[in-house]
């Protein structure tokens, strides 16, 4: 299943013949989208824990999900898109460790030479 930064791609005539570089596709999860915290010495800290506290609980969670069409990692909440599903024992790389940079800036470089 196509990205949506690779659809989008794509719907520009670029990407149309892409395909996993090795023998076995990568599979990756990020942190990016969907990803939240708590700021030191918030104004208001207890109501961004309240926030949280409801962000992570199965209403939250099935509020988001259908919001965002993306899926949660709570196993009792409905995928948002379903497509997207994780497989339980198969091996995910963090593709925004710091250990990647240099695999970023690589494909950041390429992106650059191809598009216009």
């Amino acid at each position: 299943m196509p990205t949506d930064e690779l659809i989008i791609f794509q719907e520009k005539g670029v990407g149309k013949l892409v395909e996993p570089a090795g023998p076995d596709p990568v599979n990756s999860m990020i942190p990016g989208f969907g990803s939240t915290a708590l700021i030191n010495r918030a104004p208001h800290p207890n109501a961004a824990k309240v926030y949280l506290n409801w962000l992570l609980s199965a209403d939250g969670q099935k509020s988001w999900t259908q919001a965002t069409k993306r899926n949660s990692r709570r196993l009792d909440v409905s995928p948002g898109d379903s497509a997207r599903l994780t497989k339980g024992k198969e091996k995910y790389i963090n593709t925004q460790k710091e250990s990647m940079t240099a695999q970023r800036e690589k494909i950041m470089q390429i992106a650059r030479e191809i598009l216009p």
